[in-house]
């Protein structure tokens, strides 16, 4: 890898014609696939470990259903656990959950703003 590199130059090392690719997938408009992927871990040097935890990753990504996702949660959980990582550095199914959908952090965050009881009072606004 040289000292700079542009979006087409990254596209153009992978095999990629278009040089918007990497803005696409950045912004969740185009996806990786698995031959794209391996063609990224080969551009970055990836070592064994890092190649099998990206293409999981991508997997990951990808997955059409919960049981599917879940399964590649799983799969990611173990990769990090034989690399090293303490149990407490992984999250566990439960913990997923949470973080699964944007909105219930985004959600919790906000009711730690404001002070709510059992009780809620509506007023309209006329």
């Amino acid at each position: 890898m040289g000292d700079s590199v542009s979006n087409r130059s990254f596209a153009k090392a992978l095999g990629i014609q278009s040089s918007s690719w990497l803005t696409n997938v950045l912004r969740g408009a185009k996806g990786i696939t698995m031959e794209t992927a391996h063609a990224i871990s080969d551009y970055l040097h990836h070592d064994v470990w890092e190649r099998k935890y990206f293409e999981t990753l991508v997997n990951f990504n990808q997955a059409k259903t919960v049981e599917s996702a879940t399964i590649c949660f799983a799969a990611l959980k173990q990769h990090l656990l034989k690399k090293g990582h303490h149990a407490v550095d992984v999250l566990e199914p439960d913990q997923y959950e949470f973080y699964s959908k944007w909105y219930y952090t985004a959600v919790r965050s906000l009711l730690g703003m404001f002070p709510i009881g059992d009780e809620y009072k509506t007023e309209s606004v006329g």
